[in-house]
């Protein structure tokens, strides 16, 4: 008995990632079998969900923050508390700008490595904020769980990317007559 394996990208409207493989088992006495193995990936991964639901919720802390600091004078001085942390106009800018790039990284499964880049800056930020001095906070107008906030936000978004993409496999055999 011998067999022969073909690989196939088949790409439809309805299915643009679809990989096949197809197995004949060859007998001159019998009856060839063909085993069809099709490999989908999904249009959405698990690390857009999350690069999206970080991105959000930077935005919306970020948003709150803007809106009870104002715009009235400094940014960097105009306080106000967001989830008890004190927060500036300044930094709550700085969240929604890190939130629309979370955003962007969640639009297409492409972009999950810039996602991780994000996520790798709000570790940084939040390393920075954790270890500052009680004068450096004070002039930041924030405090440290801020900065515990944002390296647990940066994490997460950073081990996203090492999630796996959703693969759906189907097998179909048949039989054809010679």
């Amino acid at each position: 008995m011998s067999y022969e394996e073909r690989y196939e990208r088949v790409s439809t409207p309805a299915q643009p990632h679809v990989v096949e493989r197809r197995v004949v088992e060859t007998d001159p006495y019998a009856v060839d079998q063909v085993a069809v193995d099709s490999h989908t990936w999904s249009d959405i991964s698990m690390a857009q969900v999350i690069h999206a639901i970080a991105g959000l919720f930077l935005i919306v802390i970020g948003c709150i923050a803007m809106a009870r600091g104002g715009f009235n004078g400094n940014l960097t001085e105009q306080e106000s508390q967001v989830l008890g942390i004190l927060h500036s106009t300044a930094i709550g800018m700085v969240e929604v700008g890190l939130g629309l790039l979370l955003l962007i990284a969640a639009l297409t499964p492409a972009a999950k490595a810039f996602g991780g880049f994000v996520g790798a800056l709000l570790i940084v930020a939040g390393i920075v904020v954790v270890s500052a001095s009680t004068s450096t906070l004070q002039d930041l107008h924030t405090e440290r769980a801020l900065g515990w906030i944002a390296l647990i936000v940066g994490a997460v978004s950073l081990l996203a990317v090492f999630l796996p993409e959703h693969v759906v496999t189907r097998r179909h055999r048949s039989a054809i007559m010679r």
